[in-house]
């Protein structure tokens, strides 16, 4: 049986986007697909919008799956921050079972710490210190540092640093 989520979809739904790459990722995992051939699996799967942005790229990373997901993710606005006010804005509708909306609110949570690149306690701890910290800047404070976040790798500061770079503005 063929599975198909199209990414259109993700225009309407942006989870579901996320869900068509994990399952691909699973996908991949489970039948030992060579990291050099997952980009082209995805070609038949993906809109006519996302082929085009996939051909504009530089070919030699149009090969690369990772670069094709982050290019398709941040082109429909699947960033750190979206994946944050997503979580944090979310609310179960009427019928949907506690179960459901537990197991999605994990679910975006997670995705928000992946893009994130969390993977100790200690990191998620200064993570969520820091993402407390930021909405109380001012708006010329709050530009300083994003453009400092955007200078690491990960795209974030740790609290300590964070607090560092808000003292020294």
């Amino acid at each position: 049986m063929r599975y198909e989520v199209p990414l259109v979809v993700c225009l309407l739904n942006q989870q579901i986007c996320l869900l068509f790459f994990d399952n691909a990722e699973i996908l991949f995992r489970n039948i030992n697909i060579p990291h050099g051939f997952r980009a082209q699996l995805l070609m038949p799967y993906l809109t006519d919008k996302a082929r085009v942005l996939v051909g504009r790229m530089d070919p030699s990373k149009s090969f690369d799956y990772n670069e094709v997901k982050s290019l398709i993710l941040r082109e429909f606005k699947l960033t750190p921050w979206a994946y944050l006010k997503r979580y944090q804005t979310t609310s179960k509708t009427s019928d949907e079972a506690y179960m459901i909306f537990a197991s999605r609110l994990q679910t975006l949570l997670q995705y928000y710490v992946n893009s994130r690149h969390v993977t100790k306690f200690v990191d998620l701890v200064s993570l969520m210190i820091a993402d407390h910290v930021k909405p109380m800047l001012s708006s010329g404070c709050f530009k300083y540092v994003l453009s400092v976040e955007n200078t690491t790798d990960v795209g974030w500061l740790q609290h300590r640093t964070l607090a560092e770079v808000i003292d020294t503005y």
